[in-house]
């Protein structure tokens, strides 16, 4: 190991004096910031915190409060650290102190009983190079709560992930060194630790989102979101009606009572320029519209086809167009009203529409008095005119033929899409007797099968690449429904894929998959007790049972599984993780959560919150409980009993969140309600 040089530093504004340490090329404070200003706290409000661990910063805060010569460390910066170290869980342990972290508990042996035998490890690390990190905790500016001071340490990266999310540095008592995948919100609290200015490396001190056009970069991303919510909105109305429409009515209360209101104040404390806010405020009103006209049309029963081109078009008609001149998009309006006019009298729906084609990506319909490329829209096809592009919109205005030729091909495109609303409307009578059947068969819910599988021209289509168990089914494709109605074949494939556990104890049926070579129950366990006294519904309401079952203590859990059934070791949830995960990458999450149902959070590369569901899985974020009666996480986070302790008084649960593609571990106090997924013997 290298020789460690220390130091000492006296920060100007207040006279405190920070120990440094020289690690690598790189100088670090060896103590984490305790400069009292606004934007930070004490854990707990307690003052004696801040002697030992620091203050806790929100992030803008902690951008601005360094001393002259020293900056908040970026990801490369930490990464540096890290590597020099050792890497990952490695350096984690050289970079805590040698006192003050919390111990581990291990299960050495036992089945459950006060007779169990345990492992203690020591939480504490060697600070082989001086560093030492202390588990300050972190803090929520939004409920003034704190959590895991003495078990983990949060500092911040000025590396941003999106407009209100950075990355993080993580060190946790048991070992694990998280960074790549660990963001929080900026408004949470956190420790600081500044690294020193160098020559190499000078530092702007201007953060990542100063340095962008995030205007264009919003709208990029904005434009994105509007157009998965579409595709979502047309998933959604293959299903059943009812269902689809609540859903929708769900993602827009998420919407608006989450990203506008909370974002909208975000803005207004980081100081947001005005005109960045105006661009949100647009899009969030056309994502509003868009959902609002989604529910509208389910309402009325339109045609899933037809419902896309409609919201494909509001998208169209709103996005911004300040690139185009004045007097082009006057042409434009004088143009589209002309066409809509003399266009073939269209059925209620509006199908078809008659639009312009974009160019790169603002819309581009008239350029210098000339029409750029006029496209009639049947469905999702496309009719180019090209007859007429590149003449002069007046002349347009004034053509006999031009107004002939609107109307015929209308009228042609009318007819077509009559024909097709009559097949649509066939397929749906054969799309219900095949869920009648397939559910009598099965005795399961069909909705997962209609989010892979659709009907089309009579026959069955895949209109989604199926998850791993429906997979099995893709034979069938291109048959005719009405003989796949009477395959004896068809129906011992469908008990495979959909096979069921029954509760002997209450008559309760369960759908189960087989994954790898476990088989577990594909729902969350929902028993009561022969009194009725054992576990509890989300916010005591009987819905969200039905929904995503009851929460228990650890003590009820671990004997709530049904004759059969076991709760499963960590061990077992590793196996399922494992299985799941793509050559190491934490994706298990992302593959395990059910396609819909999940609180949606947007990412510049990504938009979290639903799962893909590839094996059947259909984990829902039914939330958790405390022992004094309060209720946290619904349609936000899945926290899943293990048998496995971790002491007297812990035991681990796997965990998916809805702002995060993995699936992993922690501990909870055994009074803490949380679900049971049971594993078939």
């Amino acid at each position: 190991m290298d020789e460690i040089i220390e130091g000492t530093f006296t920060d100007p504004r207040d006279g405190k004096t920070y120990r440094t340490v020289k690690i690598g090329e790189q100088v670090w404070m060896a103590e984490n910031l305790n400069f009292e200003c606004e934007g930070s706290i004490c854990y707990d409000k307690d003052p004696d915190n801040a002697k030992k661990y620091g203050r806790l910063y929100d992030w803008k805060t902690a951008m601005g409060a360094y001393p002259p010569g020293w900056h908040l460390p970026d990801d490369d910066e930490w990464d540096e650290l890290i590597n020099f170290a050792g890497g990952g869980n490695i350096a984690a342990k050289k970079l805590k102190a040698k006192s003050g972290w919390e111990d581990t508990y291990e299960k050495k042996s036992g089945n459950g009983t006060d007779d169990d035998t345990y492992d203690k490890k020591s939480g504490n690390g060697t600070d082989d190079y001086g560093f030492s990190a202390l588990p300050g905790g972190y803090g929520y500016s939004s409920s003034a709560g704190f959590n895991k001071a003495g078990r983990n340490g949060y500092w911040w990266s000025a590396t941003e992930l999106s407009i209100f999310r950075t990355y993080i540095q993580e060190i946790e008592a048991d070992g694990r060194c998280f960074r790549g995948h660990r963001h929080l919100q900026k408004y949470d609290l956190l420790s600081v630790r500044y690294i020193k200015d160098s020559l190499h490396k000078p530092h702007s001190r201007i953060s990542a989102r100063a340095s962008e056009d995030w205007g264009v970069l919003y709208e990029e991303k904005a434009e994105n979101l509007c157009r998965d919510t579409i595709n979502q909105i047309v998933s959604l109305a293959n299903c059943a009606r009812q269902e689809g429409i609540l859903a929708l009515e769900n993602r827009l209360e998420n919407l608006l009572a989450v990203t506008l209101l909370h974002d909208g104040v975000q803005f207004a404390v980081d100081g947001t320029p005005q005109e960045l806010i105006d661009v949100y405020i647009h899009y969030i009103n056309i994502y509003t519209s868009i959902v609002s006209a989604g529910i509208r049309g389910m309402q009325s029963g339109v045609n899933p086809r037809v419902l896309r081109m409609q919201l494909n078009a509001i998208l169209r008609e709103n996005m911004i167009k300040d690139d185009i001149a004045k007097e082009d998009k006057e042409l434009y309006e004088r143009l589209r009203t002309y066409m809509d006019n003399c266009k073939y009298p269209v059925p209620k729906d509006g199908i078809p529409n008659i639009y312009f084609r974009p160019s790169d990506h603002y819309w581009c319909p008239v350029k210098n008095g000339l029409a750029n490329d006029i496209i009639l829209v049947d469905r999702a096809t496309y009719h180019h005119l090209d007859k007429y592009k590149g003449q002069a919109v007046e002349e347009l205005l004034k053509m006999e033929e031009f107004k002939k030729y609107i109307f015929d091909e209308t009228q042609k495109l009318v007819r077509q899409e009559e024909a097709a609303l009559l097949q649509w409307e066939k397929d749906e009578v054969l799309k219900n007797m095949l869920g009648a059947y397939i559910s009598n068969c099965t005795k399961s819910d069909t909705k997962d099968f209609f989010d892979y599988y659709c009907i089309e021209n009579g026959c069955l289509e895949c209109c989604e690449k199926p998850n791993k168990n429906l997979s099995k089914l893709l034979k069938y494709r291109g048959q005719n429904i009405e003989y796949i109605l009477t395959s004896v074949d068809f129906r011992k494939d469908m008990e495979e894929v959909y096979q069921t556990f029954t509760d002997p104890r209450d008559g309760r049926t369960y759908r189960t998959v087989k994954i790898g070579e476990q088989v577990w129950m594909a729902e969350n366990l929902n028993y009561a007790g022969p009194n009725n006294d054992i576990g509890k519904y989300y916010d005591n309401n009987p819905a969200n049972g039905k929904k995503y079952g009851r929460l228990y203590t650890w003590d009820e859990a671990v004997k709530a599984c049904p004759p059969g059934c076991h709760i499963p070791s960590r061990e077992e949830w590793d196996i399922l993780v494992d299985f799941t995960n793509d050559d190491g990458e934490k994706t298990a999450g992302k593959k395990l959560k059910a396609k819909s149902g999940w609180k949606s959070e947007w990412h510049p590369r990504r938009l979290e919150g639903d799962g893909t569901d590839d094996y059947g899985f259909s984990a829902l974020p039914g939330g958790s409980g405390l022992s004094d009666g309060s209720f946290s996480d619904i349609d936000r986070g899945s926290y899943w009993w293990s048998s496995s302790e971790n002491e007297n008084n812990y035991a681990y649960c796997r965990i998916m969140n809805y702002n995060t593609s993995r699936a992993f571990c922690d501990y909870y106090d055994k009074s803490c309600l949380r679900s049971v997924r049971c594993l078939i013997q």
